[in-house]
């Protein structure tokens, strides 16, 4: 029972939702039953060598078995509390070698008292038992890497007719320095909504994966490019733009994700607008351009250690998304509005945002990029997963 319950569990590891799935009721029910069953064969080997022990008449003692049913009921206490540490770890394996130990010896006091063991009927030999259950896993394992490894986006063609108020915008954010390749990319309630625009802050930042050359020998190259609109005086009301931009496009293995930390996480003098924290992502092909809303925007709160292994709680927006491997210049942005908390003051606005890279289809457990940065929120380039940060940072 408990190698047929493993299976799914091993399959589900090789997707991108297995974090999801753990971290919800079933997921929790799910855990709940494998310990069960865990304590099930415990127990059961315990009374077993009881039963063994009296038919046979030895002397030698049985009770490791049943401190290994104690020791799994502490050892699951203590990863529910999640206090254990590097020294509490070392004793419960100290114990569990102590409890094997004793239960060899048993086996061996059985043994040289002569007594038959009863030759029961099995209904499969070990060997086919073994090879099934590798079969089923490499097979579940397989699946789960080939069907589950990315997320399924929405994408749509972009049909945006031009229209005479949308050019009047554009022309005068170009006049204000807004970089016209951007312009494009932005949604048609982005564009109306700098309307009136007064003042244009931008700032650019090219990071190149030197370490993941394409197949062309190319170095994928990410541009973020953070913008800052003033769009009213009084009260004075900033729009916030974080766009990237892959320049030479790198293989897409899975899924990507951006977190930002908006200006009003950063400084209690920035309130956040009405809008709230939108966006959309983009790539061309063949002439066309393909626009689609992101897998999952949303405020997540997240522990994740930090040096010498102290855990710290913070809360962030993310984004997670795919990315198909056709087409080129794949792109996209998010974007939220900030008002002055104290407007006697001037503060100054730190928008920070980091891209999470996926390099490589080979990690077991499988984690999303969104997964990684919750978990292992670390800057540079490796494997599987690349981070790169950025910031927009000025005084109005």
């Amino acid at each position: 029972m408990r190698c047929i319950a493993l299976v799914p569990i091993f399959a589900l590891n090789a997707t991108i939702y297995q974090n999801r799935f753990y971290t919800s009721d079933l997921g929790y029910l799910t855990n709940l039953a494998t310990m069960l069953l865990v304590l099930a064969t415990l127990f059961s080997l315990w009374r077993g060598l009881l039963q063994l022990r009296k038919a046979s008449g030895v002397e030698a003692s049985t009770r490791a078995a049943g401190g290994l049913v104690v020791w799994y009921v502490s050892l699951a206490l203590l990863s529910v509390v999640g206090v254990i540490g590097l020294f509490g770890f070392l004793v419960l394996i100290i114990l569990y070698v102590f409890c094997m130990y004793r239960i060899f010896q048993f086996s061996q006091a059985v043994t040289a008292a002569g007594y038959p063991l009863p030759r029961l009927r099995a209904w499969f030999s070990e060997g086919r038992v073994a090879l099934c259950f590798t079969g089923c896993i490499l097979v579940g394992v397989a699946g789960g890497f080939l069907l589950f490894h990315s997320y399924s986006m929405d994408w749509m063609l972009l049909s945006a007719p031009p229209s005479s108020q949308a050019e009047e915008i554009k022309e005068n954010l170009r006049g204000l320095g807004f970089p016209d390749t951007i312009l494009n990319d932005l949604s048609i309630e982005d564009l109306q909504d700098c309307q009136g625009a007064q003042q244009v802050v931008v700032d650019e930042y090219t990071y190149s994966f030197e370490e993941h050359t394409t197949s062309e020998g190319k170095a994928p190259q990410l541009h973020l490019t953070g913008i800052g609109v003033q769009l009213s005086e009084a009260p004075e009301r900033w729009k916030l733009i974080h766009h990237f931009r892959w320049v030479e496009s790198p293989a897409f293995y899975g899924t990507e994700s951006l977190q930002l930390t908006p200006a009003y996480e950063n400084s209690m003098y920035w309130s956040p607008g009405e809008d709230g924290v939108h966006g959309w992502l983009l790539y061309d092909d063949n002439g066309t351009t393909f626009v689609s809303p992101y897998v999952s925007l949303e405020k997540s709160s997240y522990t994740y250690n930090s040096f010498f292994w102290v855990q710290q709680t913070s809360s962030d927006w993310f984004a997670s998304f795919s990315l198909p491997p056709q087409g080129s210049n794949h792109r996209g942005y998010v974007t939220y509005s900030v008002f002055p908390t104290y407007p006697s003051e001037t503060i100054m606005i730190s928008s920070m945002v980091q891209y999470t890279h996926q390099t490589s289809r080979f990690q077991y457990p499988v984690l999303s990029s969104t997964d990684h940065q919750q978990k292992s929120p670390s800057l540079g380039a490796g494997r599987p997963f690349s981070t790169v940060q950025t910031m927009l940072q000025f005084a109005p």
